[in-house]
């Protein structure tokens, strides 16, 4: 799997944050993924910008995961 630098950092953050040796790397995407949704659903943020990068990070994991399950 050949990740860009930007998903590279982004994969090895919530790996860094998901510490669970069980989980496996598209679970802890996954999970990260669907707390963006929930943040970006409930509007817990504070100001465009901020939206603005949570989209973003979201369209990140969805470019991994894609990588990931081909």
């Amino acid at each position: 799997m050949k990740l860009t630098a930007e998903e590279y950092q982004v994969a090895q953050r919530v790996n860094t944050y998901f510490r669970s040796p069980v989980m496996s790397l598209k679970e802890k995407i996954f999970n990260a993924k669907l707390i963006a949704l929930h943040d970006l659903e409930l509007q817990n943020f504070t100001c465009e910008t901020e939206k603005e990068k949570l989209t973003h990070y979201s369209h990140i994991l969805d470019r991994i995961m894609q990588k990931i399950d081909a």
